[in-house]
């Protein structure tokens, strides 16, 4: 009982655990057939989650040689990242979104959402851009080019189409 204090390491051969709490059961250890090390809570799901907790520190770091996958639960994809390579955003272990060297790529629907108004932006690196609004009157599409905003396209409600400019269609 009481505290204890080491002045040195605790040392533990491979497959020997340090076990935390009254049954138990929260563990660190390591697994030496393959290098692999531990952190788990063995506790079944009414005993609670298991925290990382540094809510009044900085940042919280995680470091790996190779890739670093986190798994809503067992086999099922949830966020991977690869170690010089992408970030993987999964939904129910189908691939969403995956950063590329020229962007990010997304797989299925994209709900941009302009939030308390209607607007869509999408601006470009240089300097250009596109917007998307919709309000009573219907939807219009502006491009922005020599620090204006230009309205290209205007659908009414009823389906009616307003170009601004020239409008070719077919070949």
């Amino acid at each position: 009982t009481g505290d204890t204090t080491f002045n040195a390491h605790i040392l533990l051969e491979d497959y020997k655990r340090i076990k935390l709490g009254s049954s138990d059961n929260f563990e660190i250890y390591h697994h030496a057939g393959g290098g692999t090390h531990f952190v788990r809570s063995v506790a079944d799901a009414a005993n609670g989650d298991l925290n990382i907790d540094n809510s009044v520190g900085n940042s919280i770091f995680i470091k790996s040689g190779s890739d670093i996958n986190i798994q809503p639960k067992a086999g099922e994809d949830g966020i991977q990242v690869i170690g010089d390579g992408s970030v993987e955003l999964y939904c129910d272990s189908s691939k969403k979104l995956e950063t590329t060297s020229d962007g990010c790529t997304i797989n299925g629907n994209l709900l941009l959402d302009g939030g308390s108004g209607s607007d869509v932006y999408i601006t470009t690196a240089n300097g250009g851009g596109v917007i998307y609004q919709a309000d009573q009157n219907g939807h219009v599409f502006q491009t922005y080019e020599s620090s204006s905003w230009y309205t290209r396209l205007t659908i009414a409600d009823n389906g009616n189409a307003t170009f601004a400019g020239d409008a070719t269609f077919g070949s």
